[in-house]
């Protein structure tokens, strides 16, 4: 499966070899700053990307390679494809990778080092690479340090002025908070350590002192049951007590005689229960199914209905 359109992708290259030429042999394994990268406008949904190392294979020319489709081990197509890390897509921008070398002909190896990778850049390791004799490093990683830096200074100066604009919102609130029953107000006790609410309308919303006495006026006392010009209490079965019944009114003559509502109906069943046929008055209907247990096909008096499904197994038609 491929990534979202909207990821912003780069291509990490760069061919290695020994002092007499010879390619060098081994494998680069380009780690992440960042373990997983939100997509919030990905289509046709949002995703989250996991951010996993990739291992570069290098070829019989030294050249760094993507792992081969069939064998990871062996090398593919030259130069390794990575999210890049100035995408606007995703909600993490101006993060780098790290890369770290394995060579299996050589005697020496480069120590690791992060680097970053801007959308659509081609980026050569051998440019960027740090050299034992100086802290430096190439000018595109220079410039590409120069464009994280400046990402980052932009991202804080948008994050204090959020801060600056919530922290207008919540004083607002406590400013407007209040004891009284006031709509959207913060509740604030009043001096005695009260304060007012409307009346409930929801099963969630907080109950009143009147609103609590009048429900408890409403109430059913237990005096009241069985109780002349009172109510008949239910016996362990939820059902009225013979004793409470009218007198003119036998125990026999609440019994009644129930059938099913659809009496000729016959139902078979395959081995592994799901329905097979049914035969409702007279009519047969019988049914195949998918490999996933959903209905291929419903044949009714003769007239067979083939149905169809979305990947989500949503029935999508029935011809």
């Amino acid at each position: 499966m491929p990534l979202p359109t909207n990821v912003s992708l780069g291509t990490v290259t760069g061919q290695f070899i020994l002092p007499d030429g010879t390619p060098a042999q081994g494998t680069i394994l380009l780690v992440p700053g960042v373990q997983y990268l939100p997509n919030p406008t990905a289509a046709p949904w949002p995703a989250t990307i996991l951010n996993q190392p990739v291992t570069g294979v290098l070829d019989v020319e030294g050249f760094l390679c993507r792992p081969d489709t069939t064998d990871p081990h062996l090398p593919g197509a030259r130069g390794v494809v990575l999210a890049a890390g100035d995408d606007p897509d995703l909600s993490v921008q101006g993060w780098t990778w790290t890369a770290r070398y394995a060579f299996t002909n050589a005697t020496v190896t480069i120590p690791d080092h992060a680097f970053f990778l801007p959308t659509d850049a081609v980026l050569d390791l051998t440019t960027i690479v740090k050299v034992p004799s100086s802290p430096g490093v190439g000018t595109a990683q220079a410039l590409a340090l120069a464009s994280s830096a400046e990402a980052a200074a932009t991202a804080s100066a948008n994050y204090a002025s959020d801060a600056a604009a919530a922290a207008g919102v919540v004083q607002g609130f406590i400013d407007s908070a209040s004891s009284a029953a006031t709509p959207s107000a913060v509740v604030v006790r009043d001096s005695a350590g009260r304060a007012k609410f409307a009346d409930p309308a929801a099963v969630g919303d907080v109950a009143t002192k009147g609103y609590a006495d009048t429900a408890l006026g409403l109430k059913l006392d237990t005096s009241q049951k069985g109780a002349a010009s009172g109510v008949a209490p239910l016996d362990t079965g939820s059902r009225v007590p013979e004793a409470n019944l009218p007198a003119g009114l036998a125990a026999t003559a609440l019994n009644a005689t129930y059938v099913s509502g659809n009496p000729t109906l016959t139902v078979t069943y395959n081995t592994d229960g799901s329905v097979a046929t049914t035969t409702e008055n007279g009519v047969l209907t019988t049914f195949t199914y998918n490999t996933d247990g959903t209905v291929n096909t419903q044949t009714r008096a003769g007239v067979t209905k083939t149905f169809t499904y979305d990947a989500s197994g949503n029935v999508t038609g029935a011809a």
